[in-house]
């Protein structure tokens, strides 16, 4: 799970502590640009990646090059105070 610039892995919770029920969830400190960003990815091995924000876009860009699975947050909405997410999530395969 690649979270976007600024957030760390625990305020993307929202997104990969759900993945956790389908296996290991892999959630590094993710501070790079697309470019770079990009090329981490490339040379990890994964069945399905997910990302919010600029990791989103990584992640649609690695899912494609990879020809694995990808979910990434479709907007730019955070999640609610009390947890609820607010942006839609899209699951493209």
């Amino acid at each position: 799970m690649l979270h976007g610039k600024g957030p760390s892995p625990e305020k993307v919770s929202w997104l990969w502590e759900p993945l956790k029920e389908f296996g290991d969830v892999e959630v590094p400190p993710f501070d790079y640009s697309v470019e770079e960003g990009l090329q981490l990815a490339l040379r990890e091995s994964f069945d399905l990646v997910a990302g919010h924000s600029r990791g989103g876009t990584i992640a649609l860009l690695a899912a494609a090059k990879k020809g694995r699975p990808v979910i990434k947050q479709t907007t730019n909405l955070a999640p609610s105070r009390g947890g609820v997410l607010c942006g839609p999530l899209q699951f493209i395969s």
